[in-house]
């Protein structure tokens, strides 16, 4: 199989000849914890925050199977697909999991390849990998089991009418005044309906906190006149 990464909608060997040197550097991310020194005591306190820093990926490249009179070209075709970003989305090796990527730190292209062989691209990433995305329609109150081993914010699509409110693991929130549904993502703490291509803001008919899945067990369930829930969301890992 050849060694290659998926990114911006294109495979770096597949479309642009590019073969990975080496496998690519992924670094561990930890825990944010906050070191707290308390007079008179031996040690200090720590306090975990609940965030994480970012995830770089080294990757080192080699130009192959290209004709010497379109090697220019190339280059600029890379360097534009490495700037212009339209899809985060990095894959290495047509994985189970990708990154979702930040920032791009790249050099001298030409002058790498001409000096050394190949050339050092670095991804600076969202600290988790993800899995594939879930869809669920959901008309009853139900388990929803989560193998991410990160938590991770829903979008969910409620359809009915009037007041409601809702259970989704350990948090409930209320929906007041519902006509025909309404979307809440809980990643971006938005509420809103989209009618005839028309965004509606809707933040006002809802109270409380968004909720997250948790890994394991969430059970989802409601009360009020409620048809059914469409939940998507990202499985995500550490």
């Amino acid at each position: 199989m050849v060694e290659q990464i998926y990114f911006n909608k294109k495979y770096s060997y597949d479309d642009f000849g590019l073969l990975l040197v080496e496998s690519p550097i992924i670094s561990n991310v930890y825990e944010d914890v906050e070191t707290i020194v308390v007079p008179g005591r031996s040690g200090s306190l720590t306090k975990r925050l609940g965030t994480y820093k970012d995830r770089t990926i080294k990757t080192k490249f080699k130009l192959v199977d290209t004709d010497k009179y379109i090697y220019e070209e190339t280059l600029i075709y890379i360097v534009d697909w490495l700037n212009n970003i339209k899809d985060t989305q990095l894959t290495i090796n047509e994985s189970d999991y990708s990154y979702k990527v930040k920032k791009i730190e790249i050099g001298d292209i030409q002058r790498e390849l001409d000096w050394y062989g190949d050339f050092e691209v670095i991804f600076t990433c969202e600290p988790f990998k993800y899995g594939f995305k879930q869809h669920k329609s959901i008309s009853q109150s139900k388990n929803v089991f989560y193998l991410g081993t990160v938590e991770t914010s829903p979008i969910l699509k409620v359809f009915g009418n009037g007041d409601m409110d809702i259970t989704l693991g350990d948090t409930t929130f209320i929906l007041k005044g519902i006509v025909d549904s309404i979307t809440i993502d809980c990643d971006r703490g938005l509420c809103y309906k989209i009618e005839d291509g028309v965004y509606n803001n809707l933040n006002k008919k809802m109270n409380g906190e968004y909720p997250k899945i948790k890994p394991g067990i969430n059970n989802l369930s409601w009360l009020g006149d409620i048809s059914k829930i469409e939940m998507s969301y990202e499985i995500k890992y550490l």
